[in-house]
C-alpha cells in the first residue's frame, strides 16, 4: 500500500501485505490500522490490527539505489514527512493511500519493475506502468519484499470460520474499536462495534434483524458515527440509527410512493444530498435535496428509453416451507391481456417429468 500526496506527488510505501491480506483498515488519521484477510488452507477470514501505524521498511538494495526521480520524491519515513508536510486536513482530500495493481496471485505486487533496484521508491507513472506490462512477477516480489514485511506487528483480533459470514466497514473516530457484521452465535449478521484490544470484546451490538443480514451503513463523514442501516427483506428498507436526519427521511422515503429510497451522497457541509428512487417496473432516478428546502430537484434518469415502456411489477411472495422456514420469493406476472388462471406449481428446477402411467 503507497501514500499520495497529491499537493507534492510524493508516493511513499507504506506498508507490505504479507500475502493474505485482501483489503486494509485505516483510522480517522488515515493510517492503517487493520486488514482483512483470507486463509487459503481452511476457507476463514480473520481481522488483524495493529496497534502502532506501520513504518515504511528500507532496506540494503534501497539504500545503495540513490536518490528517487527528482519529478516525485519518494521513500520517506512517516516521521520525515511528519516534519515536512502541511498541517493535516482531516477530510483527507489531498492525500491517498493507493494498492498497487494486482496480478493473478491474491498478494499485492509492489516492488516496481525488473528495471529498477529500488524495492521502495518509485517514479508514479513507471510504477502503473510496469504492472500493466507485467515486468515483475510475484516471485521476484516476494524475493525482495519478504525479508522486510511487518507481519509480526499484527495480532488477530477476530476470526470467521468457514460458513459464517463477517466484514469489517470501518474503525471508529477515536481509533479503538471497529465497526463490522458478524454472524458468530446468530442466525444473520449483526452490525457490531468491537473493541480493538486484546479479546475483541464486542462494546456493543448497534442493530440486528433476526430474518436477513445487514446490508448497507451510512456513516457521518466527520463523526464517524453510523447514521443509518439496511435490510434486504423482500425489498430494500432503511432504519435510521441518528436522531438528527430522522426528519430528513421521513419526507424523503415518502417523497415518491412506491420506490425505493436511498441516500447516494452527502456534500461536505452536509446541506446537499443526492438521493436514489429506484422501482422494479420504471427507471432509477437521482435527486438533489437541500436540508430546509423541498421538494427535492430531479437530476437525471438512469435509463429514460424505458419511460416508453410497460414494465412487469414484481411481487413479493413469501412461501412457508414444509418446516415452517418463510422463503422470501418474488413473482412477475405478463403485463399484456390474457394472463394464464394457472401457473405452475414447481418453484425451482425442471417440471418433474410425466411417467407412462400419469394420465393425460
Amino acid at each position: 500500500m503507497y501514500s499520495l500526496n497529491l499537493n507534492t506527488r510524493e508516493l511513499v510505501l507504506d506498508t507490505i501485505n504479507p500475502g493474505d491480506l485482501t483489503s486494509w483498515l485505516l483510522d480517522y488519521d488515515f493510517k492503517i490500522r487493520g486488514a482483512v484477510s483470507y486463509n487459503n488452507t481452511d476457507g476463514s477470514s480473520y481481522v488483524t490490527v495493529k496497534d502502532t501505524p506501520s513504518t515504511p521498511p528500507s532496506t540494503p538494495a534501497a539504500a545503495a539505489a540513490g536518490p528517487a526521480p527528482s519529478r516525485i520524491v519518494t521513500e520517506a519515513t512517516p516521521a520525515a514527512n511528519q516534519q515536512k508536510k502541511q498541517p493535516q486536513d482531516k477530510t483527507h482530500a489531498r492525500r491517498f493511500l493507493l494498492q498497487s495493481p494486482k496480478s493473478n496471485n491474491i498478494t499485492t505486487n509492489t516492488s516496481g519493475s525488473t528495471n529498477s533496484t529500488r524495492a521502495g521508491a518509485h517514479n508514479l507513472d513507471s510504477l502503473f506502468e510496469a504492472a500493466t506490462k507485467g515486468n515483475y512477477s510475484y516471485q521476484q516480489w516476494v524475493k525482495s519484499s519478504s525479508s522486510k514485511t511487518d507481519a509480526t506487528g499484527w495480532r488477530r483480533l477476530i476470526t470467521w470460520p468457514f460458513g459464517e459470514d463477517g466484514g469489517v466497514f470501518r474503525m471508529n473516530k477515536a481509533g479503538d474499536a471497529v465497526y463490522l457484521v458478524s454472524s458468530l452465535g446468530r442466525d444473520t449478521t449483526a452490525f457490531q462495534l468491537i473493541s480493538t484490544a486484546p479479546g475483541g470484546k464486542i462494546v456493543k451490538t448497534v442493530s440486528s434483524n433476526p430474518l436477513v443480514n445487514v446490508g448497507s451503513v451510512l456513516f457521518d463523514q466527520d463523526s464517524w458515527e453510523p447514521q443509518m442501516i439496511s435490510y434486504n427483506y423482500l425489498k430494500t428498507n432503511w432504519t435510521v440509527l441518528d436522531p438528527d436526519i430522522q426528519k430528513d427521511w421521513d419526507l424523503i422515503s415518502k417523497f415518491r410512493l412506491g420506490e425505493s429510497a436511498a441516500i447516494s451522497d452527502i456534500s461536505n457541509d452536509k446541506k446537499t444530498w443526492v438521493l436514489l428512487y429506484s422501482a422494479d417496473n420504471k427507471t432509477s432516478r437521482y435527486y438533489l435535496y437541500h436540508r430546509g428546502s423541498w421538494p427535492p430537484q430531479l437530476l437525471l434518469e438512469v435509463q429514460p428509453e424505458l419511460d416508453t415502456y410497460k414494465l412487469a411489477k414484481m411481487h413479493e411472495v413469501v412461501i412457508t416451507a414444509r418446516d415452517g422456514l418463510r422463503l422470501p420469493a418474488y413473482l412477475s406476472l405478463p403485463v399484456k391481456p390474457g394472463v394464464p388462471q394457472t401457473l405452475p406449481e414447481s418453484v425451482r428446477g425442471s417440471p418433474p417429468e410425466a411417467s407412462p402411467n400419469t394420465p393425460p
